[in-house]
């Protein structure tokens, strides 16, 4: 196998992707071929653990004697590589290719690739191959040395061993041990124990198990005294035999427990006490104390007496001795033996012996004996009756003798005297008069003491009734009781309850109630109980409060006494009273564009009832609060929500309720009146002069004084906002036309000369007489045009025939246009007649949103007609172009309006005299006076509201019928711009040219244009 060959099968075999198992097998044949085929050497090499790399093992070229094997030819080309690279140990070691120097190049962990087995062989397999084949392999067995490099390890730094102390001497208790990780078997391994520091009572004992492993145990050295000590700390030091040497420590508690090893001892061994004879029992008279040193309920003392006992007890927890019954006097002491014991097991006792000494005293009380005079357990004595009246009998006597046995009495008393009728007998008598009322009864308390040493004393009390005589009145327990009573009350219900009590007894205290007189047929009262009742009903609004005066008296027999109180009713309201308005309608007004917010009034409403039921809320019925731009807030105040309109809506009426707060509450209605008052904001719309019919031609010959043209214009204010006012612009002022600015008409000032025919471009200003005036512009050119006439031309017959020929063939041509556009129109009108011919449902939305009414289905009509009106000094026809008819509803009212636009804008009607919506509708009705569809004005307030915001909505539709451009103004309303340029395009152009009045009117076009936007 050649060198090429051979190492690129193997870096082949290396590099393929195999299965561990695969490749292993694999390596593990390759190295017993190469043995088998040309022999094996071995080698082996040392090496300390954790050894710092680089560390040289050996040259296996040299070591191994491997070119002795091989001629020269073959040793030029000699290459040496580790096979068995699979093994993770391999990468630890590096192998020179060419002169097979071996090398460890990271540290080994024996413990990481042996674990602790006593020896631990890492082996390298390396083949040698010369250029043209494979000569051997060589097998490198480095043995990885252990060192001292882990400590002996406790599972635990501490642990707790309890031992009895009565446990005996040589006694074991196991501990835990320690492990050592480095190499089993090596010094480095072996663990050596011992206690720190040095003890004389306990020691460690070693056992080596079957298992190899050794069990540490602690060995009791001496017995342990728990009363002496009851706590051990012990430290257990863990060594292996390694060098350096390594170590660990474990923590041992050791704890002494208890063993009830002790009797319970007394503080003395025989206790002495005295006493007196009359000691209280429950005295304490001696206490005993033992203590046991043990712990525990080894160590819980308890006490009880060896024989029982009828004079004292024994407290078995604290060893007190107390007296249970009276002691008599002895001369010889009392002997008491008591035992203590504790609750260990077994149980240890201890005896001990206390004498009671008792002391004789005095102890005989004088005996008191009371005799009454009545037969009841009580003395009996009457009011007022004299001084000295005998009470009762007293006497007393003593078992003591002499001094002890003499007894002396008295009693403690203002009311009542002890009188002494013999060394033990005495009299109890009244020492002044008594008064019942003030006292019903007395406690006579006769002490007596004796003259003994101590003295002793005794006492007897008895009780002294004093009778009763009527001699006092009843008395009530107020002197004006309050009552309340909800009006409308029923006849017999109660008012209040008076109480009087009489300080005698008996018939003396008994009382009755009844109402003064003048009360009587309004009021009753129980006579026994006291209940006043109402026998009327009563209305809080007519009477509110009733005070009148209820009487007791007394019963007594020989002599009857009478009190009286005051009683004040106050009748409680009921809601039985509705609101009432102040006024029956309330007007207010509010300036129009004000915002929302903005206070137009109060309201008023009174209520007689009191409290909640006369607590008026105000609002708007539900039906108007989401309809209405105002808003009733509960105090009355009547503000608006929005800001308002008055071209659209000048006045609303509507009902507000007032409302009590009563249980069930009462409301009443009232109607609000609103008037929406004009701002001026509105523009002045010009409606005639227009752009694209601006012009007017005017003769020379036309005389001083007469009327050029006339500005129309109107504005949707009223008053003096809506007054307007004509002139032209400075820039554009001359002599030869004047403007009268009341009327928009524009007159001839003087007589027109050859050098004033020309063009004159006027620039018209129409303003309001608004306290801040709004202005509108417009442009109109008076064209000056020489007339021909037979005094100023003489042309000849030809030239008038040429003139007349080009007239009529221009009147024949537009005739021709203007039948045309007639036709196309009426053409395109009849196949969308059923789309064009009504308001849709959302154009009327829309329409009726802006007006502020519910949306109904419009009905449109157009029509074509002709009508001859009158103007001035002229007769002209006009041509209706377009009709529209249409009706809407607002609430229950209904009125329908005909808006026809003719071909001239004149009106018989001076636009001054009405305010400008009104001025169109008389526009409107002058020019189709007999059409019986049309409303009378002036019948009907209403049908006159509902044509004017028919009026309005048919400007609205024009307004958004063109997009011609308007005169500018910079704040004016856009609305009104639509309606201006609405109006605007109902001129025409083709009028035709009159010399003393301007040719305007609507067009075919512009009108049929008009009636599809609507």
């Amino acid at each position: 196998m050649g060198y090429h060959s051979f190492w690129g099968w193997l870096d082949r075999t290396r590099k393929q992707p195999k299965p561990k198992m695969a490749e292993t097998v694999v390596r593990i044949l390759l190295v017993f071929l190469m043995s088998t085929l040309s022999g094996c050497i071995d080698l082996s090499y040392k090496v300390q653990e954790e050894q710092t790399p680089p560390v040289v093992l050996g040259n296996v070229e040299t070591d191994s004697s491997v070119l002795s094997l091989i001629d020269t030819v073959q040793q030029q080309n000699l290459e040496y590589r580790i096979l068995n690279t699979a093994e993770s140990f391999t990468t630890n070691f590096d192998l020179d290719v060419s002169t097979g120097l071996l090398k460890l190049v990271k540290k080994l962990d024996r413990e990481a690739l042996c674990n602790s087995a006593a020896t631990c062989v890492l082996q390298l397999s390396i083949a040698v191959a010369s250029s043209d084949k494979f000569i051997t392999s060589i097998r490198v067995n480095v043995t990885v040395l252990d060192t001292n490099d882990h400590s002996p390890v406790f599972s635990r730094s501490s642990i707790s061993v309890p031992i009895s102390e009565r446990s005996s001497v040589n006694l074991t208790f196991p501990i835990i041990g320690a492990t050592d990780l480095d190499a089993v078997g090596l010094n480095n391994s072996k663990i050596l124990y011992e206690i720190l520091p040095n003890s004389e009572t306990f020691g460690l004992k070693l056992v080596s198990s079957s298992q190899g492993s050794t069990d540490v145990n602690l060995i009791l050295k001496q017995t342990v005294d728990r009363e002496k000590l009851d706590h051990y700390k012990i430290y257990v030091v863990a060594k292996d035999m390694g060098n350096p040497q390594r170590s660990s420590t474990l923590t041992v508690d050791v704890s002494i427990e208890d063993y009830n090893d002790n009797k319970p001892v007394f503080t003395q061994n025989r206790y002495n006490t005295t006493v007196r004879e009359d000691v209280a029992v429950d005295t304490v008279i001696q206490t005993v104390v033992a203590s046991d040193s043990d712990a525990a309920d080894n160590g819980k003392v308890k006490y009880e007496f060896t024989f029982p006992q009828t004079l004292f007890k024994l407290d078995e927890i604290s060893g007190e001795i107390s007296v249970i019954q009276q002691l008599t006097y002895s001369p010889a002491p009392l002997e008491l033996s008591v035992r203590a014991y504790d609750l260990g097991t077994p149980q240890q006792t201890s005896l001990t012996l206390v004498d009671v000494h008792i002391i004789d005293i005095n102890n005989h009380d004088p005996e008191i004996n009371i005799r009454l005079l009545s037969n009841s357990n009580s003395a009996t004595v009457e009011e007022n009756s004299n001084t000295g009246t005998l009470v009762a009998y007293v006497s007393v006597q003593d078992k003591d003798s002499s001094n002890n046995g003499k007894v002396n009495c008295s009693i403690k008393s203002t009311k009542f005297s002890l009188l002494r009728i013999s060394n033990s007998e005495y009299t109890v008598v009244t020492a002044e008069q008594l008064d019942r009322e003030k006292k019903i009864e007395y406690v006579i308390t006769v002490a007596c003491e004796d003259n003994g040493q101590p003295r002793r004393n005794h006492s007897a009390s008895f009780i002294v009734e004093v009778l009763d005589k009527n001699d006092n009145m009843p008395i009530f327990m107020q002197r004006i009781y309050y009552g309340n009573l909800t009006e409308n009350n029923e006849a017999g219900k109660m008012v209040t309850r008076v109480s009087a009590s009489d300080m005698d007894q008996g018939v003396n205290a008994e009382v009755r109630y009844f109402v003064e007189s003048d009360f009587a047929d309004m009021f009753y009262v129980e006579p026994t109980s006291g209940v006043v009742k109402a026998n009327v009903r009563f209305d809080r609004e007519q009477v509110s409060e009733v005070r009148f005066k209820v009487l007791a008296m007394d019963s007594g027999e020989e002599i009857q006494y009478t009190s009286n109180a005051t009683v004040i009713l106050t009748i409680i309201d009921d809601n039985d009273e509705y609101p009432m308005f102040t006024q029956s309608k309330f007007n207010f007004s509010i300036t129009e564009n004000q915002n929302a917010d903005t206070l137009l009034g109060n309201l008023s409403a009174t209520d007689k009832d009191i409290g909640m039921n006369g607590q008026v809320m105000y609002s708007l019925p539900s039906q108007h609060q989401m309809t209405l731009p105002f808003v009733v807030f509960p105090n009355g105040t009547v503000k608006s929500n929005r800001p308002l309109n008055r071209e659209l809506k000048s006045s609303y009426e509507f009902i507000v309720m007032a409302t009590d707060r009563g249980v069930p509450a009462l409301s009443s209605t009232a109607k609000v009146s609103v008037r929406v008052l004009d701002e001026n904001d509105n523009y002045p719309q010009i409606i005639y002069p227009v752009k694209n019919n601006g012009t007017v031609t005017v003769s020379h010959l036309t005389p001083p004084g007469n009327e050029v043209t006339k500005i129309d214009a109107y504005d949707l204010d009223e008053g003096r906002n809506g007054a307007l006012v004509f002139s032209m612009s400075r820039a554009s002022a001359n002599e030869l036309f004047y403007i009268e600015e009341s009327t928009g008409k524009i007159y001839l000032a003087k007589e027109i000369r050859k050098e004033d025919i020309k063009d004159y471009n006027l620039m018209i200003e129409v303003s309001d007489k608004g306290i801040e005036p709004k202005k509108s512009g417009a442009d109109i050119t008076l064209r000056i045009e020489f007339t021909v006439t037979e005094e100023t031309s003489q042309p000849g017959i030809g030239q008038n025939v040429l003139i007349a020929i080009t007239i009529a063939c221009v009147t024949i041509v537009l005739s021709l246009a203007i039948l045309v556009t007639i036709f196309l129109i009426r053409r395109a009108d009849s196949s969308k007649g059923s789309g064009r011919g009504s308001l849709t449902e959302q154009e009327e939305v829309k329409v009726t949103e802006t007006l502020q009414i519910p949306p109904k289905k419009p009905c449109l009509a157009r029509e074509g007609a002709r009508s001859p009106l009158p103007d001035n000094n002229n007769s002209v026809h006009y041509e209706v172009k377009k009709e529209v008819s249409f009706s809407m509803d607002d609430h229950d009212h209904r009125d329908s309006g005909i808006f026809m636009i003719a071909n001239d804008h004149s009106s018989p009607v001076p636009m001054t005299k009405l305010s400008k919506t009104r001025q169109l509708q008389t526009f409107i009705s002058q020019q189709s006076p007999n059409r019986t569809t049309l409303a009378r004005r002036g019948d009907d307030p209403a049908q006159d509201e509902l044509h004017r915001m028919a009026s309005i909505r048919l400007h609205e539709k024009l307004m958004h019928s063109h997009n011609k451009p308007l005169i500018y103004h910079p704040d004016e309303n856009r609305q009104l711009l639509l309606l201006k340029k609405g109006l605007e395009d109902s001129r025409s152009d083709n009028s035709g040219e009159v010399t003393t009045d301007s040719g305007r009117g609507g067009s075919e076009e512009d009108m049929h244009h008009a009636s599809i936007m609507i």
